[in-house]
């Protein structure tokens, strides 16, 4: 089901974008190998990204992650960023993630306002999530009631800047949540993530990405330790 939904998405983007094609921008597409290691998993995964933009009001994206070791698409999501000012504007995005050894899947709803200004981005709002622990529905992509419900907050912080004509650049920040995923659903902001993203652009609008994720997890209970690590590499167009 997961799959058929993300994929009827890609269709109805498509249609959208074939009724608009002179009002069309592409903003950003990308590729991404990934590989997440953590005491309970080690995994490959790869990542898919694209974004365009109508207008001020509509600028849709999606986004869809390939669980290479178990051989099933696990996240998807589906936003849009309206635009207020130059500089600011919200963004509201349709999660879903599946952990199919726990037999557990969340469908997120996340609104929030971000900002972005001469090399420094934030990001502020809360999210809505259904948790769905059971086996007969922990991949259902609509069941918003769910067997536990959360509301919670979400923040991000991070500044980059390029170098040598743009030809490298780096990004650093501190976030909670990411486009594919909340952190610590589960437990009330147990966990908080850092990121390092180093990029070189190799020809006009091409990119060449490395990042580096890692995840402190027992910071509610006053001894925070590592607990997640992520490496990633891919190629991004930008505009």
């Amino acid at each position: 089901m997961s799959r058929s939904i993300f994929i009827n998405a890609l269709v109805l983007l498509g249609l959208i974008c074939g009724a608009a094609r002179a009002e069309l921008k592409l903003d950003k597409a990308g590729a991404n190998y990934l590989h997440r290691r953590s005491a309970a998993l080690d995994n490959h995964y790869l990542q898919y990204q694209v974004a365009v933009s109508f207008n001020k009001y509509l600028n849709p994206a999606m986004g869809l992650e390939h669980d290479q070791t178990q051989g099933e698409v696990r996240r998807y999501y589906v936003s849009n960023r309206f635009g207020l000012t130059e500089n600011h504007g919200v963004v509201l995005r349709y999660n879903h993630l599946e952990y199919p050894d726990w037999k557990i899947g969340e469908n997120i709803i996340n609104l929030y306002w971000d900002y972005e200004n001469k090399g420094f981005q934030s990001a502020l709002g809360f999210s809505y999530h259904a948790t769905n622990m059971f086996e007969d529905d922990y991949n259902d992509a609509f069941n918003f009631e769910g067997d536990l419900d959360q509301v919670r907050i979400n923040i991000a912080v991070s500044y980059g800047k390029d170098f040598f004509k743009d030809k490298f650049g780096f990004r650093v920040g501190i976030n909670n949540f990411n486009e594919f995923e909340n952190f610590d659903t589960m437990l009330a902001y147990n966990e908080l993530g850092g990121y390092l993203d180093l990029h070189t652009r190799i020809r006009e609008h091409w990119h060449l990405n490395f990042n580096y994720e890692p995840r402190l997890i027992g910071i509610s209970g006053g001894h925070p330790v590592l607990g997640r690590e992520t490496w990633i590499m891919g190629f991004s167009w930008r505009d």
